[in-house]
């Protein structure tokens, strides 16, 4: 992803966070996200 976007290079995405998670990881994350829409935390 840090190709595509632009490597840091467009006005606004001077830093880039780069983060290395496994699969297994990445799908537990994903089976234990919660949805969200707005609001303050907490409602």
């Amino acid at each position: 992803m840090r190709c595509r976007c632009g490597s840091a290079a467009k006005e606004g995405q001077e830093t880039v966070l780069a983060v290395e998670i496994t699969h297994e990881g990445f799908d537990w994350a994903l089976a234990n996200a919660g949805l969200r829409r707005g609001g303050p935390p907490g409602q």
